[in-house]
């Protein structure tokens, strides 16, 4: 009575060839998709990143000395109906264009916003 059936060694055979080689191509095919959707919202992030920065380049212009807060409020007002994101993230976002925007710009950031030219 320990002999298997036709129909058991039809299962086990096929058992195998689903742990063989089934699984593991769905496995990689799905591990695929999600580099695929992590590459997205990279490239996404870095657009966001991108008119982002324009909106802090903008918002320092026009903005004179200090008026921090409103700045920040300028630059969420614009941006919000553009990147649908929760604010905690919005705010993150702007809080890291604004710090790399500044460390790109340099001396021409501190000059943005001045209502005079600089006197040599």
């Amino acid at each position: 009575m320990n002999e298997m059936t036709s129909t058991q060694q039809f299962i086990i055979a096929i058992l195998t060839l689903a742990f063989t080689y089934l699984i593991p191509y769905v496995i990689k095919i799905i591990f695929q998709i999600k580099a695929q959707q992590l590459a997205n919202l990279k490239i996404q992030s870095e657009q966001y990143k991108e008119t982002i920065k324009q909106l802090c380049v903008a918002a320092e212009s026009l903005f004179k000395e200090g008026h921090g807060e409103a700045k920040y409020e300028w630059v969420l007002d614009k941006v919000a109906p553009i990147i649908h994101l929760p604010k905690e993230q919005l705010k993150g976002l702007i809080e890291t264009a604004l710090i790399e925007t500044k460390k790109a710009l340099a001396e021409e950031w501190d000059k943005l916003g001045e209502t005079k030219p600089p006197t040599q």
